[in-house]
Parts: C-alpha cells; structure tokens; sequence
C-alpha cells in the first residue's frame, strides 16, 4: 500500500507488520482448528473466538494506522512530533512511541469494555478464579504423577506448538520428534552456546544468540505451578484496580476521552505540555471525526470519562 512520502517510514513498516499478523492470525486458527494438534484441534473448536478476536484487533489497527499516515491532517503533526519533543528519546524514535501509545489506549479500552463489572461483581467473579487456581495448585502438588507433567509442560507446550508451525509450512519432521517434541530452540542451543562461549543473557545489548538461549532456557525450567503462583498474584493485584468503566453497554462512548487523556500523558512527558491542537487533530484522526478542536478535548483531559469544569 502506497502512502504520503511525509508518513513515518517506520510507522509504514509497523501498518505491513499489522496486516501480516492479521493474515498469519486467520491461517492459524484455519489450521489448528482443522490440523493434527489433537488439544489445539479441540481449543479452537471449542473457543473459535480467541483467534477471530485477535484477527479483528489487528484489522481494527491497522485502519487506525492506515489513517493517520495518510490523512492530510497529520501531515504537520508527524512533523512535530519528530522535531518538537524534549525527551531523550531519538526523533526517530517519537512516532513509534506515539503510535504505541494509541495502539495499547486501544487495546486496553477494549480489554476493560470486555471486564467491565460492578465491583461487587468484580470482586465475587475474581475471587472465584483465585479459588480454583488454588484448588488446581493443591490438587497438583497431592500427585507425583501431576508433579513430574506440570514441570515441564510449558516447554512440552512449545515443542508441540514448534512442530505445528513447521508442518504448515512443509518442513520435514522426524519421527522421534513428534513423539518428544523438542523445545523450539533446543536444536540451537549447543550450537549457539558454542558461538557465544557463555550462557544466556536477557540483556537488550547481549548477542541475538545469548538472548536466544536465555529465553529457551527459562521455559524450559518453568513449571506450571510457578506460572499458577503468578497468576493468582496478577489476579489478586487486578482486585486492587479501580476501573474507569464499570457498565460494558456503555463502555464505548468513553474512548474519545480514554484516548484524548492518554495522548495528553503523553505530550506532556514528552513535549512539556498537553499540546491541545494536536491531540484534538489526532483523537480526530483516530476515531474518524471532524472538527475537534483544543476547546474540544480539554474539558476530558484530566476527568474519568465526564467533562468536567476544568479548561485549563
């Protein structure tokens, strides 16, 4: 897809990316739902929504993307935001970082619409789950048989998910490894802990092949249980939140403001004022709509969702 010369290069490669992933997504689901994975046949048989969702939300992505590198509108914007901002942050680095930010606005909006609860609802619904989580947890450290499984299941998880990715794309798969799946980087690991001479790092400046063995290392040593510990604290934390919105019908007419609060946060860290125009231009861009203006977004800068008596 041709667009403007003055649109971001990096922000048309990340509208290709959306597109693949939205193509990859719906291949997948068409796959595993009809192929030889035996669990992953009957998960999205049983829960087609999980992959069609994901679809969407790339869909939905992608559109926003695809209008703000081509409006006109955003033509001086793209600019600014290149040029103007007073963080340390690269120049080419900003529109990324925006786009980010109006991307997880977006997908954050759209996972709260989906949670919205009363509180007292919230709190009964999650304390549910944090019981069965235990009641699960219990039962698995009372069997030696659950014990040994659960100890190695993420990266038997990823083995088997490894061998799908290659059957749909023909490779060639050896008997023994489809009754042992492998760890997907396995096969590498002697190879690339001799090319690094050392063990894995999680470090951002460590060779591709540290991190490589890093990130295969540490599936391999969770378990289940530890990944049923953390869930239980994720679900815990989530009791403590106080969501913005608490009725799901609603929920939709709050995210001009969720997303004319977030882009203020954002120029103000970056750029040292809420920039007004720009947020009006962009939350415009976003949503499809004419003629916002600063007068337009300032009373939701700082509000839960209502206008407020502040225009400051």
């Amino acid at each position: 897809m041709d667009f403007p010369k003055w649109a971001p290069s990096a922000l048309v490669c990340e509208f290709e990316k959306l597109r693949q992933e939205a193509t990859r997504s719906r291949r997948e689901f068409e796959y595993h739902s009809t192929g030889p994975g035996k669990w992953l046949n009957e998960f999205f048989t049983n829960h087609p929504q999980c992959y069609l969702d994901e679809e969407r939300t790339y869909i939905k992505l992608a559109a926003i993307l695809n209008r703000l590198l081509s409006n006109e509108n955003m033509r001086e914007i793209w600019r600014r935001v290149s040029t103007d901002h007073s963080s340390a942050a690269s120049t080419g680095d900003m529109p990324i970082l925006l786009w980010r930010t109006i991307a997880k606005a977006c997908l954050d909006f759209s996972q709260q619409i989906a949670s919205a609860r009363s509180p007292a609802n919230k709190k009964r619904e999650l304390d549910k789950v944090i019981q069965a989580t235990r009641t699960l947890a219990n039962a698995i450290k009372t069997s030696p048989r659950a014990m040994a499984v659960q100890q190695n299941l993420i990266a038997h998880i990823l083995g088997e998910k490894a061998i799908l990715h290659r059957e749909m794309l023909d490779d060639e798969i050896d008997i023994s490894e489809r009754m042992y799946p492998p760890l997907p980087l396995s096969s590498d690991l002697v190879e690339g802990r001799r090319a690094a001479d050392s063990w894995g790092s999680a470090r951002r400046d460590a060779p591709l092949i540290e991190r490589l063995i890093f990130w295969a290392e540490t599936a391999e040593r969770t378990s289940l249980l530890e990944l049923l510990d953390l869930f239980e604290e994720a679900i815990q934390a989530e009791k403590t939140i106080d969501d913005e919105i608490k009725q799901p019908a609603r929920g939709g007419q709050y995210f001009r403001p969720y997303l004319t609060r977030r882009l203020s946060e954002f120029m103000k860290e970056h750029y040292g004022s809420p920039l007004d125009d720009s947020v009006a231009a962009i939350t415009g861009v976003c949503l499809n709509i004419q003629g916002l203006d600063r007068d337009s977004v300032r009373p939701y800068r700082k509000s839960t969702g209502k206008k407020t008596k502040e225009t400051r």
